[in-house]
């Protein structure tokens, strides 16, 4: 079964609904890995592993903390590259939206 990456979506230290329903879905199609962009993963690990992330990875430092979101898409990127996922699911909004084509491009990836 292949590993299927979810974005978290997080603020202050807390996990929106929208990760837990990707979590969800992502048990569905293969093994969920929970990717937390930024610091506090602690504040949401409990919850992460309660909707079935099996791996939590964390990319966390200075230039992740900042609402740029092309520093964040490298990150992203970069595990995707060095992983066997077989999907990437990213929360739709705004910085979700822009971070899903930044990485389709940057992985020759397609987007839906």
């Amino acid at each position: 079964m292949s590993e299927i990456l979810v974005l978290v979506d997080h603020a202050d230290g807390v996990m929106r609904k929208t990760t837990a329903e990707l979590l969800t879905f992502a048990r569905r199609i293969g093994a969920p890995a929970a990717v937390f962009i930024g610091s506090g993963v602690e504040a949401v690990r409990d919850d992460l592993a309660r909707y079935g992330a099996e791996t939590v990875y964390v990319a966390d430092s200075p230039e992740l903390g900042d609402y740029l979101v092309a520093p964040k898409a490298e990150a992203l990127a970069q595990l995707v590259e060095a992983s066997s996922a077989g999907a990437v699911l990213i929360a739709a909004g705004a910085e979700g939206n822009e971070i899903a084509a930044r990485l389709a491009i940057k992985t020759s990836s397609g987007l839906i």
